[in-house]
C-alpha cells in the first residue's frame, strides 16, 4: 500500500506502482468513478485572529493569512489542486 498526494497518486498508476488508487482527480488514460464529494474545510486554532469571536470568514480574508498546504508526492509535481489563494504557503 502506498500513501500519495496530488500528482503522486496518478504517478503511482503511470509508473505501475499501483493497480488501484483513490484520489481527487481522474488520471488521463485510466477508468474511474466518483466515490463521494468531500468539502474543503479550512481549520485554525480558536485563538487565531481569523476565527476569534467570529462565525464566518470570507475568501478574501483567508487570502491574507498563511496557509499550510499538503505537499505533492509526485516526482513531476505537475498538479496544483485545492484552494491555494494565499501568497504565503
Amino acid at each position: 500500500m502506498l500513501e500519495t498526494s496530488l500528482s503522486g497518486t496518478s504517478g503511482a498508476l503511470l509508473e505501475k506502482q499501483a493497480d488501484l488508487v483513490i484520489g481527487g482527480a481522474m488520471s488521463i488514460g485510466f477508468n474511474g468513478a466518483p466515490l463521494t464529494t468531500i468539502a474543503m474545510l479550512p481549520v485554525a486554532a480558536p485563538s487565531h485572529p481569523l476565527v476569534k469571536d467570529r462565525k464566518n470568514v470570507s475568501e478574501l480574508e483567508l487570502k491574507s493569512h498563511r496557509q499550510i498546504v499538503l505537499r505533492n508526492t509526485g516526482t513531476k509535481r505537475e498538479q496544483d489542486a485545492g484552494w491555494l489563494g494565499a501568497q504565503q504557503r
